[in-house]
């Protein structure tokens, strides 16, 4: 008779090896690489009234909680000038992938063009910002401009803030990570409905996808690497 082993048991053995995915999975690669002013954009996910407001079914109560934090990391970006850019999930009747089926509000219109849930939450300043509304996933890259338009703006480094933090704010980080981009994804100017899924997904990003940074640091590491500039023509 074969004997089953326990894919873990290795590891159990080996509590250095276990030490020092921890360490990874808690602390990440904090020099991996720096924030350079000039090359860097902040991408605000789906900060919306929907998810944002606690009249709607789509409430994330963290979402509200966050909104001003985000909030002054736009102004920051403002203030320098730097590209700016709010995601604006749009689901139409015809999606093109089965997220109605996860999510009845959606089902319902609840995220269609011209839905008051649809527009970006009202007390972020969007003018002079790119607003993205062909986001039809949790992939804000997917079959959106959003590399094009980081490419042509001479992005190199994406800091990522938004809602839900496990779902679109991870999903756009990984794929910004595939395309070539360094990231970075703001500890506490992200959010989900569950604070275990919410840390789960930033462990996960720490240790193989993103720098994870609270807005304090992003906003002095930003600092420390600024050169003023006049505003991109990409920024409208």
């Amino acid at each position: 008779m074969r004997t089953v082993v326990s894919p873990l048991s290795g590891d159990a053995e080996n509590p250095a090896l276990l030490a020092e995915a921890e360490r990874q999975y808690s602390q990440g690669w904090p020099d991996a690489f720096t924030i350079e002013s000039s090359t860097t954009a902040l991408i605000v996910v789906d900060m919306q009234v929907g998810f944002v407001d606690p009249q709607s079914e789509l409430w994330v109560p963290e979402a509200t909680r966050i909104a001003p934090l985000i909030g002054q990391l736009i102004d920051e970006f403002a203030a320098q000038q730097r590209l700016v850019i709010f995601t604006q999930a749009t689901y139409p009747a015809k999606m093109p992938n089965d997220m109605p089926l996860y999510c009845p509000p959606i089902a319902d219109g609840q995220l269609a063009t011209g839905h008051p849930y649809n527009a970006i939450w009202p007390a972020f300043e969007v003018e002079g910002h790119y607003v993205l509304s062909s986001k039809r996933s949790y992939d804000a890259f997917a079959g959106t401009e959003l590399d094009t338009l980081l490419r042509d703006a001479g992005i190199e480094t994406v800091v990522i803030a938004g809602t839900m933090t496990n779902f679109c704010c991870e999903g756009t980080a990984r794929s910004a990570f595939n395309l070539g981009y360094h990231v970075v994804v703001g500890s506490d100017v992200c959010a989900s409905d569950l604070v275990e899924a919410h840390e789960a997904s930033l462990r996960t990003l720490r240790r193989g996808f993103a720098r994870v940074l609270t807005a304090a640091t992003i906003i002095v590491e930003l600092n420390s690497h600024a050169e003023r500039r006049t505003p991109d023509s990409t920024q409208r």
